[in-house]
This record gives structure tokens, C-alpha cells and sequence, in this order.
């Protein structure tokens, strides 16, 4: 899903964008450290839950997305960025 967003921010709407990999267990001092480095940044999405990102892809690993899907979910994402004034 983080692909289908990708394709709507840097490919349609040609903004930039920077990847943080969080690992799925964070020490107190690593999570501090990333809070530290997303305060720096106006939007984010992450895929899994982040207090203030918008949130996507939850439930879906591993899932196969079709060209066909993928044109729809680029919609909705589209739409999604639109609304939230991104």
C-alpha cells in the first residue's frame, strides 16, 4: 500500500519524501530518537499505527495488488491527500 501512496505523492503530485524503517520493538531512547526526527517532517504516513501519521496498509502484508487495484487505491489515496490538504 506504502507503493500505491508513493506512486500518488512523488510520481503524480511530484513532492519529495524521505523512508524512516522503524524496527517493530523500539527501546524508550529509540523511540525518543525517532519522535525527535518526525517532528521535523509537516506529513506522515506510516503502516502502522503513529500518533498524528496517517495511517495505511493496516491488515494487508503480503497481499498481491493488481494494476487494476492499484489504479483505484492511487484514487483513493488521491482523494484521501486532497482532503487532508497535503
Amino acid at each position: 500500500m506504502l507503493q500505491q501512496l508513493l506512486e500518488v505523492w512523488a510520481v503524480h503530485r511530484g513532492q519529495a519524501y524521505d523512508v524512516f524503517e522503524v524496527p517493530p520493538h523500539l527501546t524508550s531512547s529509540e523511540r525518543t530518537a525517532i519522535e525527535n526526527e518526525l517532528v521535523k517532517y509537516p506529513y506522515i504516513v506510516s503502516t502502522m499505527p503513529w500518533k498524528g501519521a496517517f495511517v495505511i496498509g493496516e491488515g494487508t502484508t503480503g497481499q498481491i495488488i493488481t494494476l487494476s487495484t492499484a489504479s483505484k487505491i492511487q484514487q483513493t489515496y488521491d482523494i484521501e491527500l486532497t482532503k487532508r490538504g497535503w
